[in-house]
């Protein structure tokens, strides 16, 4: 799928991402998984506007959303989560980055460096809004994380790593063979 591809929600999606949001919220927090969002949105908002994005992203890539976790707390702290959010056809495994600002940027905490993810993806949209997500494309993880950008989005004093919208790359530039182009 291209950049730009644009996904609207039914309202059951909707509903299954809001209550799954929050059931991810719950037990994350009652194991001592703390979310590592940055900007004043709530938790629970952030891990309910989370999976409806990442159910977005499956929906483009057609993946089934079963391979969503939805209750299952993992700590990159502890070394938990190695896996990301979904695996593309082809293996990639790729951890799906959400945010409600239309021209927001891709952030990732520094504890995901080596996480065992080779991608990381973009999806912009509000479930609080029209539920329509925007995919924003790839970037691969040895680029994200080099120390060039690291940046202190929102203002909070937590560092992470950030990349553009303009800087995302479509699938077939991640896995074409380098031509000198990419």
């Amino acid at each position: 799928m291209k950049k730009g591809t644009v996904v609207l929600l039914t309202e059951e999606e909707k509903q299954w991402s809001m209550g799954g949001g929050y059931l991810r919220y719950a037990s994350c927090r009652e194991a001592g998984v703390f979310n590592a969002r940055v900007g004043k949105q709530s938790d629970a908002f952030t891990d309910q506007n989370g999976l409806a994005g990442e159910l977005a992203f499956c929906k483009i890539f057609g993946i089934p959303k079963e391979q969503l976790s939805i209750a299952e707390p993992k700590s990159a702290l502890k070394g938990e989560d190695k896996g990301g959010d979904v695996i593309l056809p082809g293996g990639l495994t790729v951890d799906v980055k959400t945010t409600h600002w239309p021209d927001g940027r891709l952030i990732a905490a520094p504890r995901k460096e080596g996480a065992g993810v080779q991608l990381y993806a973009l999806m912009t949209g509000d479930i609080r809004k029209d539920a329509s997500y925007t995919f924003q494309g790839f970037i691969r993880q040895e680029e994200l994380f080099q120390d060039e950008n690291i940046e202190y989005p929102g203002g909070y004093g937590k560092s992470a790593y950030t990349a553009y919208q303009f800087e995302l790359l479509d699938l077939d530039q991640i896995v074409a063979p380098d031509n000198g182009n990419t």
